[in-house]
């Protein structure tokens, strides 16, 4: 009797206030989730530089200098991170970074390979003291091969134990992740789990006494 007294209610005056708030709710939900979806399906541009006057909407990704012969001292300053004396500081550029995880490919079988996600080569950048990293990869969903970048900006913090990278900006494809609670952590360690790092300079990076990025520099001081 119930059950047909409320059925007559639905019929004549609609669906309940819970019934509308709950279906409003899953509408929010899912149109976030295909909003997140479209964003980090949306291409960047890959400039040289930044317009004066960036498109709306576009986000842009500027790689790092791969330049090998201004990187060609990255073996020397290995040697000297190591090696070096306490006190002792070293100034990396992004040439001699990317000649450095270029010439290693500590992990060419990364995560991903032959998954869904397909990753290149990590690229850094550093300008103006922000230290990008950029992560081209290639996703496969559904038989489609689609590239996507991920990049992240940002400088170094200390954990107590260590000096690790705190990205303040972070995008997936044209998707501004940093916006998106728990996205920031999940993109950097997917950036950085890629690559294995050798034994003595894993030791060599934990021991450091300061990381900081000063205008188009990476600068390591020894303890």
């Amino acid at each position: 009797m119930a059950d047909t007294k409320a059925k007559v209610e639905r019929a004549l005056y609609g669906p309940g206030v819970t019934e509308v708030t709950l279906g409003a709710l899953l509408s929010l939900v899912l149109g976030g989730a295909l909003a997140l979806v479209y964003l980090a399906w949306k291409p960047v541009e890959t400039v040289k530089e930044v317009p004066a006057e960036p498109a709306a909407g576009l986000v842009y990704y500027v790689p790092g200098s791969t330049n090998a012969t201004k990187g060609r001292q990255y073996l020397r300053k290995r040697q000297l991170l190591v090696e070096g004396s306490s006190g002792e500081v070293i100034n990396l550029s992004e040439e001699e970074l990317n000649a450095w995880i270029g010439s290693s490919r500590a992990n060419p079988d990364g995560a991903g390979q032959g998954g869904l996600v397909s990753p290149q080569s990590i690229n850094f950048r550093i300008q103006d003291g922000v230290f990008q990293v950029g992560l081209p990869c290639t996703v496969s969903l559904f038989g489609v091969n689609r590239p996507i970048i991920l990049q992240a900006r940002g400088g170094f913090t200390s954990d107590g134990e260590s000096h690790v990278f705190s990205p303040e900006e972070v995008h997936v494809g044209s998707l501004a992740a940093h916006r998106v609670p728990g996205l920031t952590a999940l993109v950097r360690s997917r950036l950085f789990d890629l690559e294995r790092i050798p034994e003595d300079l894993r030791t060599a990076w934990n021991q450091l006494e300061r990381v900081e990025v000063t205008g188009d520099q990476l600068v390591l001081t020894l303890p």
